[in-house]
């Protein structure tokens, strides 16, 4: 690429029409000569080259470098404080956020300016749960973190209480950095055992108990229901250890319920069981065990459709997984703050679940105007229709709830997968979900391996949208070569495959084209740390009059 285009590539910088992606597209070389030119260090990552290229076409070039001051960071700590920088430019508001997920172009403005004033947000936005049902991304790297992704953990704010889907390394650093309040959660459900999605238990549990303490102290009020913890086989030992050999305490009693696939085959959960103090010396944490059997259910026409891709048949087996004769289903949760909980298997390595959330509907709105021209003035009838019972009017007219109240609003529904090469197993449970979360961890060029470590492709993760007819998917757990972090990127992108992959393959924008592309072009977001998704409401079903009702006309 010549200078001209080098020139070019600034202006459109400056300009908030392009992203880094293409200057990603750049070689290293290529790179590393323009940073010399600007008196800038040419050494590292391509994916830190690409960053201070970026930060310097941003600058006025008439601008002379300014000079370090004495007490200056060292380039190490220079380089930890970029990385910062560019997460909280990435941290803007969700409408803006989508936006450049979707690939409508770069972010115009001073975006370091926008990163600082995204960053003041985090906390102010823990109460604008507008639609009362909303995700917020603390983790979205697979594997390991990166200066700018911290492993994977997701926390579903609901109106009352909050829930987290795993819980890697940092997560409890994750929720105070996103403003989600620790002391709101009162579940955690982990997908698998995988260390990016369960080392950080220990920590967030503490997080949890302080949070609590500190809000028992100012209100005077303690908090002492129980934390659950649902997870695989293994996750019971896992806190317990944990939480023993640290010796802490925490403020709560700790349930951790296994998902097991022996046992009745019903659903049934045993009885929690305490199993001894734990934490410390002088044994005032407790931790009960309780485990879950699968209720097996045999698949439906979509689950067989879309097993296999379509084919009807496994993409993939390993080793063997107990209860496959049908669909295992664990009930975890009924019915708390409106919203039913339960898990699937997914196909991984190990052992390894997606978790379905049901919103129950809502009752249908009263319509006022309706019940008058019926007859019907405004007083306590009102609430008996609500509930479901008939009235008389005053002029004799018997009503019934279904002339005047509308039909339920449908109870929104958001799928949460692990790790996973084929997730059949979910499909009757998530079937026209609203959003779906599904891991990208790799582009299609590497479906071969992505499928033989248990993982997903975008193309597979919107294939799978599709076909569960799903209104929306966002990508996570992607790869760090995706950000350009990949040590095997430093040289002259020799980790490249020789044939067909361009640059573009390697980027986030590319996973969700390719994602788009088979999801028939419908909605795919690509989620970053602190990424938030309001789930909309579902529009409520209008009321329709009974056909030879005497007042139809008056019911249109």
């Amino acid at each position: 690429m010549g200078a001209a285009m080098i020139g070019d590539l600034e202006k459109d910088i400056l300009t908030g029409t392009i992203t880094k992606t293409a200057i990603s597209k750049l070689k290293v070389a290529t790179i590393r000569e323009e940073l010399r030119k600007r008196g800038l260090d040419d050494k590292g990552l391509k994916g830190d080259l690409v960053v201070r290229f970026y930060e310097a076409a941003l600058a006025p070039p008439e601008q002379p470098p300014t000079p370090l001051p004495k007490q200056e960071k060292a380039p190490r700590e220079q380089l930890e404080q970029q990385h910062e920088e560019e997460a909280r430019s990435n941290r803007v508001s969700s409408k803006s956020t989508t936006r450049a997920s979707e690939g409508r172009g770069g972010r115009k403005g001073n975006r370091r300016e926008a990163g600082r004033k995204g960053s003041q947000r985090h906390a102010e936005r823990d109460n604008s749960n507008s639609t009362g049902m909303e995700i917020v991304f603390l983790g979205t790297s697979s594997g390991s973190p990166t200066p700018t992704r911290n492993v994977t953990s997701i926390a579903f704010r609901l109106e009352k209480t909050t829930y987290l889907f795993d819980c890697g390394e940092g997560t409890q650093r994750q929720l105070h950095k996103a403003g989600v309040r620790p002391s709101r959660i009162s579940k955690i459900f982990i997908t698998h055992l995988h260390g990016d999605h369960c080392f950080g238990i220990a920590g967030a549990i503490c997080a949890i108990s302080n949070s609590r303490r500190d809000l028992a102290s100012k209100s005077g009020r303690a908090d002492e229901s129980a934390l659950h913890i649902y997870g695989p086989p293994g996750i019971f030992q896992l806190v317990r250890v944990q939480l023993e050999v640290s010796q802490t305490h925490v403020a709560m009693p700790v349930v951790v319920h296994e998902l097991v696939s022996n046992g009745p085959g019903d659903g049934s959960s045993t009885r929690p069981q305490t199993v001894g103090d734990q934490g410390n010396r002088r044994g005032r944490s407790q931790i009960y065990y309780s485990k879950v059997t699968s209720k097996t259910e045999q698949p439906d026409r979509h689950s067989l459709l879309v097993r296999g891709g379509g084919t009807g048949r496994p993409v993939v087996k390993f080793g063997v997984v107990r209860g496959r004769e049908g669909e295992g289903k664990w009930p975890l949760v009924e019915d708390e703050d409106g919203v039913c909980v339960h898990a699937a298997h997914l196909e991984h390595k190990v052992e390894c679940f997606g978790y379905a959330i049901q919103e129950r509907d809502s009752p249908g709105m009263l319509q006022p105007d309706r019940c008058k021209a019926l007859g019907l003035p405004a007083g306590k009838a009102y609430a008996q229709l609500k509930e479901g019972l008939a009235v008389t009017a005053p002029n004799g007219r018997v009503i019934q709830p279904d002339e005047v109240v509308g039909p339920p609003r449908p109870g929104r529904r958001a799928i949460i997968l692990g790790d996973t090469c084929d997730p059949w197993m979910i499909t009757s449970s998530a079937m026209q979900a609203d959003v779906i979360v599904h891991e990208a961890t790799f582009h299609e060029g590497h479906r071969n391996m992505a499928v033989k470590a248990g993982h997903s492709t975008a193309h597979m993760a919107g294939l799978f949208a599709h076909n569960i007819q799903a209104s929306a998917l966002i990508l996570t757990h992607f790869s760090a070569r995706y950000d350009g972090y990949q040590d095997a990127a430093e040289e002259e992108d020799s980790f490249l495959p020789q044939k067909a992959l361009k640059d573009f393959d390697f980027s986030i924008d590319g996973l969700v084209q390719e994602a788009r592309h088979a999801f028939h072009g419908k909605k795919v977001m690509a989620a970053h740390d602190f990424f938030r998704y309001q789930i909309p409401r579902r529009e409520a079903p209008q009321l329709v009059a009974r056909a030879g009702s005497s007042e139809e006309s008056h019911l249109e």
